[in-house]
């Protein structure tokens, strides 16, 4: 099991996945979460993308963990590319990111208005 195991792993897996997850926010419409627009606070959305990161984390435990037990067809190398574990590990990750990018932006009336500083 610990074979598998590796920090640099698992930050590797955090920063790609907080990549996906804000990747909208450099699009060329603007940010969207971190803007005006959402009515949550920044500690709200730091807390949030916290709790996902630690259900991403936990779900990379699971998968050392149960892979010396799972099927040959699970756990074999498919060529050279990863097991089935892992695509199911990267699919669920991706149905992760799309549930907390639907989660982090709560809209708000204070942003919908392009003459916020105006006076008139």
């Amino acid at each position: 099991m610990m074979d598998y195991f590796s920090w640099l792993w698992f930050a590797a897996c955090v920063v790609i996945y907080s990549a996906y997850v804000f990747s909208g926010e450099m699009s060329k419409d603007g940010p969207l979460i971190f803007s005006k627009r959402n009515a949550r606070a920044l500690s709200e959305i730091i807390y949030i993308h916290f709790a996902f990161l630690m259900v991403l984390l936990a779900l990379m435990w699971f998968e050392i963990r149960t892979e010396p037990s799972m099927p040959n067809w699970m756990s074999e190398k498919m060529g050279r590319s990863g097991t089935f574990f892992d695509y199911i590990f990267i699919l669920a990750m991706i149905c992760l990111g799309y549930i907390e990018r639907r989660w982090l932006f709560v809209g708000s009336d204070a942003g919908d208005t392009d003459h916020d500083c105006d006076p008139s």
